[in-house]
């Protein structure tokens, strides 16, 4: 049953990628947008998938390989929809007819203050800093998340109030990142005002010290898994 829910899950990523691609219009490679290369990534870690699960019935270690290049694939995908979302591409890999809209924070500007210049319209999204924070929330929540999983598992084996505190202990960074995630949908850009800005700068990185802390904990985890 596990193996069949890994095979119809794969078959429907693959029908989104393709779907996605016809979206953007994808014919050639010459013609590939952001929208566009996301697509064919999604398209393309979908298949990954599929053969993984395929695999899995004959080939356990070559099933895990081709999820992890799906995922790879997966991964760089979500990248470029960061990057989207940074130059107002809100459509994304999705609804493309929206990545052509001219300025759309220009517009979100004027309606929430009239008196907005027209060189002001720039502030409506976040900067190539903002973006790279982005990916280490993201990064961060998904690091947070696995260690999460490991102390759960570890806590119906040990059975004790102590391993539910880690457990928590190891979730919280994930909340923290989805946290800092929201504030950035309003606050694409810092305060210019203290100590508003000296705030939103020690969260940032606060959120990439946590992400280290995650990825050395899952690391260790890893290691010790391996010498067991």
């Amino acid at each position: 049953v596990l193996r069949w829910s890994f095979l119809s899950g794969a078959i429907l990523f693959v029908a989104g990628g393709v779907f996605e691609c016809l979206q953007n219009k994808i014919c050639t490679f010459n013609d590939l947008t952001k929208g566009g290369a996301g697509a064919v990534m999604n398209l393309a870690g979908g298949l990954f998938f599929m053969m993984g699960a395929l695999a899995s019935w004959f080939d356990n270690t070559l099933s895990c390989n081709l999820f992890g290049v799906g995922s790879a694939l997966y991964m760089v995908s979500s990248s470029i929809q960061i990057v989207m979302w940074k130059d107002e591409q809100f459509g994304l890999t999705f609804l493309a007819v929206l990545n052509n809209l001219e300025s759309p924070g220009k517009l979100a500007n004027l309606v929430n203050n009239p008196n907005t210049k027209d060189g002001d319209d720039a502030h409506a999204s976040f900067s190539t800093l903002g973006a790279f924070f982005i990916h280490v929330y993201c990064i961060c929540g998904a690091m947070s998340m696995y260690n999460f999983n490991i102390e759960v598992k570890r806590a119906t084996e040990v059975n004790t109030w102590r391993s539910i505190q880690f457990a928590l202990n190891e979730f919280l960074p994930c909340l923290f990142a989805h946290m800092m995630i929201a504030l950035t949908s309003a606050v694409m850009r810092t305060p210019k005002l203290a100590p508003f800005r000296q705030l939103y700068r020690g969260a940032r990185w606060t959120c990439l010290l946590l992400m280290f802390n995650s990825m050395c904990t899952l690391c260790e985890f890893l290691i010790y898994q391996i010498r067991s």
